[in-house]
């Protein structure tokens, strides 16, 4: 009632590119991406929050040339009013 915790799983894989260099048709690595986000409500107005991405930490390129940050946390207190 006071935690809510929300998880994602993205999956990617069979992406083509072209490489810039050689003008060739390549495939980019498959990829796992894991993140979890969770709230906790200390009243109706405060609440504190963790997100957690890219959790197993994999370095796989989004678009050619183009790589994804490893583990990523961000936490933080919000208050409405």
């Amino acid at each position: 009632d006071k935690c809510v915790v929300q998880a994602g799983l993205t999956a990617q894989g069979g992406m083509k590119s072209r490489d810039p260099a050689t003008s060739t048709i390549i495939s980019l690595d498959p990829a796992v991406n894991l993140n979890i986000h969770t709230r906790y409500f200390f009243s109706s107005s405060v609440s504190a929050f963790l997100q957690l991405d890219n959790l197993l930490s994999n370095q796989y390129p989004l678009y050619q040339s183009y790589a994804v940050r490893g583990f990523q946390a961000l936490g933080g207190v919000s208050w409405s009013f």
